[in-house]
């Protein structure tokens, strides 16, 4: 089984849509995957978003829908990096029910504070179109959660996580709690597989964990489940500094270094396993035996066969006379 290939679509073999008891929605993506079409207003937009995620309970015959979105702070790190993406294309609105649809839906989704009023307006908007359905719906409003009925909240608000790509697993271990054993995820996003894996085993009664990702004739099943048992938890624990270390959205990779030939250097220094775990529990700062692991782990990525352990090291091994 092939964890880490060069895309999604060479990771998940054919896999059909499941049958499970509840969706999680990447609430951004989402979006971003159904940008308003024939709408006029915002309002007439979250009625096509609110026809979208009732064609999922027909679809998949699920018994609850949660749809998590992002919070956006202002001393965010994350804001910074967002703002130098949209800073050449973007336009600030006032984004209610009756405003109209501005065309270039991208410059809308570049101002995070169009984003937090747009996502809060279908939060909102959703709770209540919601009402007379016989199932859950259940939505992230800021650090708050909102539901078309009575749900116990307590472990979900307020959430101070800013990016949706954690807080839908709190929506997931809390559905587990409540039973819902089969739980498919729909995004977009690779970093949302990576915290799949590692998030896996902290559902220990989930029976199945499904990534949807993408859309269209591109769109794959993921059975996290399956991958998370065969790869273990000790791998599964330590990937996500593996993940941001070798190149993630705010990291850039390594020179001609992609993550098969990471994730082919893991296979090959095991002993880091270790450290990656630490290191993925954010056990900060970094201690000098750590380093020390993290500078052989990129002394292999170039060399596997190096006798060097460190970067001085290698420059000693490399420059020493012969």
């Amino acid at each position: 089984m092939n964890l880490y290939a060069n895309s999604i679509a060479e990771v998940a073999d054919n896999y059909e849509a499941p049958t499970v008891d509840t969706y999680v929605i990447d609430g951004p993506a989402f979006v971003q995957m159904n940008p308003p079409r024939l709408s006029k207003t915002y309002g007439e937009y979250i009625a096509e978003v609110h026809e979208k995620i009732s064609g999922i309970f027909k679809t998949h015959t699920v018994q609850q829908v949660d749809v998590v979105f992002d919070v956006y702070h202002r001393q965010s790190r994350k804001r910074q990096t967002r703002e130098s993406r949209g800073k050449k294309e973007a336009v600030r609105l006032a984004i209610k029910t009756t405003t109209p649809v501005y065309k270039k839906f991208n410059e809308v989704m570049a101002v995070d504070e169009n984003k937090t009023e747009l996502f809060e307006l279908i939060a909102t908007e959703l709770a209540t179109m919601s009402t007379v359905s016989e199932n859950t719906i259940v939505l992230t409003h800021g650090e708050r959660v909102l539901s078309n009925k009575e749900i116990e909240k307590g472990r979900l608000e307020p959430c101070r996580k800013e990016e949706a790509d954690e807080r839908m697993f709190l929506h997931a271990i809390e559905l587990v709690r409540k039973g819902l054993k089969r739980i498919t995820i729909l995004t977009v996003d690779t970093d949302v597989v990576v915290i799949a894996l590692n998030s896996f085993w902290d559902m220990r009664d989930v029976e199945e964990l499904w990534i949807e990702f993408g859309r269209g004739k591109d769109r794959k099943w993921i059975p996290i489940h399956l991958y998370a048992n065969t790869i273990g938890e000790e791998i599964c624990r330590a990937i996500p500094f593996w993940y941001a270390f070798t190149g993630c959205d705010t990291v850039s990779q390594f020179v001609g270094r992609g993550k098969l030939s990471c994730w082919k250097t893991w296979g090959h220094y095991p002993e880091a396993t270790g450290t990656f775990i630490e290191l993925s529990s954010c056990c900060f700062p970094i201690n000098s035996k750590q380093l020390e692991v993290v500078e052989q782990f990129v002394v292999l990525m170039y060399d596997i066969t190096s006798p060097c352990t460190t970067f001085n090291q290698c420059r000693r091994h490399l420059f020493t006379p012969r």
